[in-house]
């Protein structure tokens, strides 16, 4: 019986995709303080293995001693307007993320990997004039080329801290009244050019949660509605927080979700780090890039360890066939389509043969799979209105009808539903 079997149906009485984000941290806060949202080390390289637990009650009253500091130093803003965030990996990311939800902002993520030209570029579009940073993490370059004012947060410590609680800092739009208010702005990742920003607003974040209403196809429950959000109690995230990856799969499965987030040490995610976080911080499942996994592959230490997990997503690049086919031998592996476009889409299991395939209903996605050349397919999505929470492309860009990832695929041999992604449009020759 797969394991996914097992998990039984949510209440009927939550109002799935209709759901805000701040009111839901508020929510769990008010009825369920004690549920776990993120988990992180005590310290770095961490040898001794302590993880630090933030509960829901912390976490709402972090957001709203970071909402109450936001007011004083910059005000509310009635217009949406965009404050850039740049700081250390650590869950702050996330605290900054809703306590500008709560002010009225909308926040501009920058990967720390953009050149100064392209952060210049992304404030530049984004019409972005205030920067919030931490403290040590190094913004003088940027502040050199960017007109901006800059202020910086309080320290995670503090903000943790819950000897006293902070007053209350409410939410009070309904979902109808904000979905589709902007709330953070990603931005693509500028391999062949300067990044370009994405906005997204509160209805591309409450895709992952209508996915919860979405039913198994052919017994096959869906990604983002059942197994990475229902199933798993502790997940490891070796997604980086500054990327809407990171950020949608670590928010949305918390907060919509059932599942603790455990985030592992500042730095880029290795095999070694992957290994540390298996041994010390108590997880079932993980969501990683591909980088990770290639050299776990390798080590049998790490493989018997991922065979204790319930499950392994990766997203943002191709996993070897050798990789992929040693892991999905030991634990199921599932490959999760997202873009800073188009954000999620609604995905179901796959076998353990399939790890490279990924299998949705392209009804539901409003997907046209276009004859290329060959054998490949270009993924284009077309405006459905009968599935618009299904489709966040539109939400992000209402005024296209029609979008190409610009993706290839091919299809499977035998199975219909499952595809294959094989390159960019651009990247394959004619």
């Amino acid at each position: 019986m797969p394991f996914w079997d097992t998990v039984m149906d949510s209440p009927s009485d939550i109002a799935y995709g209709n759901r805000l984000v701040p009111n839901v941290v508020d929510e769990i806060a008010l009825k369920d303080p004690a549920r776990v949202c993120f988990s992180f080390p005590l310290s770095s390289p961490n040898p001794q293995g302590r993880y630090h637990d933030v509960t829901f009650r912390t976490f709402a009253n972090a957001v709203n001693k970071t909402a109450h500091f936001i007011r004083r130093e910059i005000g509310c803003s009635a217009m949406f307007e965009t404050v850039m965030y740049m700081g250390h990996q650590d869950i702050r990311h996330f605290i900054i993320l809703v306590a500008l939800m709560k002010t009225g902002h909308k926040v501009l993520f920058s990967s720390h990997r953009n050149s100064v030209a392209g952060h210049a570029e992304l404030i530049k579009q984004s019409d972005c004039g205030i920067l919030l940073y931490t403290s040590g993490f190094s913004v003088n370059l940027l502040l050199e080329s960017c007109r901006m004012e800059s202020v910086c947060i309080p320290e995670l410590d503090y903000l943790l801290n819950d000897d006293a609680l902070c007053d209350d800092f409410p939410y009070e739009k309904t979902f109808e009244e904000a979905k589709i208010h902007p709330c953070m702005v990603m931005h693509t990742s500028g391999t062949k050019g300067l990044p370009k920003p994405v906005v997204w607003t509160h209805w591309t974040l409450a895709g992952a949660d209508t996915e919860q209403l979405t039913p198994p196809f052919e017994g096959r429950p869906t990604l983002w509605g059942n197994l990475l959000t229902k199933t798993s109690k502790r997940s490891f995230s070796a997604l980086p927080m500054f990327h809407g990856a990171g950020l949608i799969s670590a928010v949305t499965r918390a907060c919509f979700g059932h599942t603790a987030i455990v985030i592992g040490p500042p730095g880029i995610t290795t095999a070694d780090t992957l290994a540390r976080v298996l041994d010390h911080a108590d997880i079932d499942s993980a969501f990683c890039d591909p980088t990770p996994l290639e050299e776990a592959a390798t080590r049998p230490d790490i493989m018997e360890k991922l065979g204790r997990l319930k499950y392994v997503a990766y997203t943002g690049g191709l996993l070897s066939q050798s990789a992929g086919d040693a892991i999905s031998r030991v634990v199921p592996l599932y490959s999760v389509m997202t873009s800073t476009e188009t954000a999620i889409f609604t995905q179901y299991a796959t076998d353990p043969e399939d790890w490279q395939y990924v299998f949705f209903d392209l009804t539901i996605n409003g997907i046209e799979m276009r004859p290329h050349k060959g054998n490949l397919y270009e993924l284009v999505i077309k405006r459905n209105a009968a599935q618009a929470d299904h489709q966040a492309i539109f939400k992000n860009f209402p005024h296209l009808d029609e979008f190409s990832m610009p993706d290839l695929y091919e299809k499977h041999p035998s199975k219909p539903g499952l595809w294959k992604f094989v390159g960019r449009k651009d990247d394959i020759s004619s």
